[in-house]
């Protein structure tokens, strides 16, 4: 009897903030094929803000079948559905990115902010794009948990110090401060982090890995049960691809 084993990769990437030319070469070089039925890509959030190919971007996401895609939330949806329904874009919006992306996908190419009416244009082009129907979709999940592997956008939601034991049911409110969280938060967890995860190993990003590589490059951080793959792309112009098999 002859018994087949069929493995899935995944090729998990994360804070690719818009910069569409970078992930296409990135997951050239890591192998990923869009047509072959055993990949399969993670994006561990942040898709937009920042880089200039927001609309190829999400055009590139698309094309990948429903099956064969996941995406975890990160800060930079939320930031994105804050930002839909604000009277005027604030500090924030501007650093982080998030307008410029509004921008983009309004097509707004000499945005005026003298007045309101430019602002009103800009929204309310956002708030009917498909995209925004895209970020509001139920395709976003808080964690992939696979067989060996824990992967979120930040870090894990946390209650006192300690990692809770039930963080699978957290709330959407302890989802939303663990997107803005990140392990160097958590030093003592980081020494224990095999018993907090069950043995399985946290794959994150939103926290550039050059704060966690000795050397300071922007290379996927590799530790005791924990990865660290966001590449600080905006800087680095490159996106980290983890490759795991399944």
């Amino acid at each position: 009897m002859c018994i087949i084993h069929q493995y899935m990769k995944y090729f998990i990437v994360s804070d690719v903030h818009s910069f569409y030319k970078e992930l296409i070469e990135a997951l050239k070089k890591a192998g990923y094929d869009k047509r072959n039925k055993d990949h399969t890509i993670v994006f561990l959030g942040d898709l937009f803000d920042r880089g200039p190919g927001t609309i190829e971007l999400y055009d590139f996401i698309m094309s990948i079948p429903k099956e064969r895609r996941i995406l975890i939330k990160g800060n930079h949806e939320e930031l994105y559905q804050e930002l839909l329904y604000a009277l005027m874009p604030g500090y924030r919006d501007f650093h982080n990115g998030t307008f410029d992306t509004f921008v983009q996908i309004a097509n707004a190419m000499d945005p005026s902010l003298d007045d309101s009416s430019g602002w009103i244009y800009i929204a309310k082009t956002v708030r009917e794009s498909p995209i925004t129907d895209f970020i509001y979709s139920d395709e976003w999940k808080d964690y992939l948990e696979l067989d060996g592997y824990i992967l979120t956008h930040g870090y894990l939601p946390i209650e006192d110090d300690h990692i809770k034991k039930d963080w699978r049911n957290a709330s959407e409110k302890e989802w939303h401060s663990a997107r803005w969280d990140y392990p160097l938060n958590h030093i003592e967890e980081m020494n224990n982090l095999s018993s907090i995860l069950y043995g399985k190993t946290l794959v994150v990003g939103h926290h550039g890995s050059r704060y966690y590589n000795n050397d300071k490059s922007y290379g996927i951080y590799s530790g005791d049960h924990l990865y660290v793959i966001d590449a600080t792309t905006v800087l680095s112009h490159q996106v980290n691809v983890l490759v795991v098999e399944e």
